[in-house]
């Protein structure tokens, strides 16, 4: 009507298809965040969010799933767009926000992980904080990560102060031998070299051997006795980000207070 009142050429009006949630009704709340500000403080990348959002009701050429927001313009073509709605797939979404996210540079996830971090109380505002160790902790943790809010999660492991050794935790800390193993791991963990992680890595093998025991059978226990958890990041990198004082004092609660 605004076109014919001032006279102008009808354009030709075309658009893409309607989202629809996972359950192909209509997208709402119901169906999770649905503004781009939600998505923001769950720590979805700007460009992820576009490349995925880009692609629904539409695909990139040989069915590509990935491109920079000069390819995506380039290639993009109105014949193309699909007349079926498109679902919004959250968990693809999350997907391909942590693809981008594991493909960010180190010091650039820092700066974009901090704030994160601190909301996550492990970092007071304006505190300084050693980035090497952050980075180190990043490249750790980030392989698990779809969105930076699952950071308060995932690197929980390495800010409490002590972990809560649940009964599974405990059976595995109570068979046979493990004293033997965490009292020489108690021994030589201190000799390695500044605890880095690939020394630390080779170093951990040589005890089951001088032990003549298997290298799962020894492992299991450090990791329960130093983390509360049967799974998790490779040891030799949680020995790293905790540092020699805190892996002392955790295996000496073990060995004088939960083992016979």
């Amino acid at each position: 009507m605004l076109y014919k009142a001032f006279e102008h050429e009808l354009p030709v009006f075309a658009h893409v298809s309607m989202l629809l949630g996972s359950d192909r009704t209509k997208l709402s709340k119901r169906h999770g965040a649905t503004s781009l500000r939600e998505y923001r403080e769950k720590g979805y990348l700007p460009v992820a969010l576009f490349n995925y959002l880009a692609t629904l009701g539409w695909s990139l050429p040989d069915d590509r799933e990935f491109a920079t927001v000069t390819e995506l313009v380039e290639l993009f073509e109105l014949a193309k767009v699909g007349r079926s709605p498109a679902v919004f797939d959250e968990e693809k979404a999350a997907w391909m926000n942590g693809v981008y996210l594991r493909q960010l540079d180190l010091d650039q996830f820092v700066d974009l992980a901090l704030p994160y971090l601190i909301g996550a109380g492990f970092f007071q505002a304006g505190q300084e904080v050693d980035r090497t160790w952050v980075k180190q902790l990043l490249a750790v943790v980030r392989d698990g990560l779809t969105c930076l809010g699952d950071l308060s999660e995932e690197a929980q492991l390495f800010f409490e102060a002590e972990p809560i050794y649940a009964e599974d935790v405990l059976q595995t800390l109570r068979k046979d031998d493990v004293r033997e193993i965490l009292e020489e791991y108690r021994r030589q963990i201190p000799i390695w070299a500044n605890l880095d992680p690939e020394e630390v890595h080779q170093a951990m093998k040589q005890v089951p051997r001088g032990l003549g025991v298997g290298m799962g059978k020894a492992l299991r226990p450090l990791r329960s006795a130093l983390t509360g958890r049967t799974s998790g990041p490779e040891l030799h990198q949680i020995i790293y980000l905790f540092g020699l004082e805190k892996v002392l004092q955790r295996l000496d609660f073990v060995l004088n207070n939960l083992l016979t």
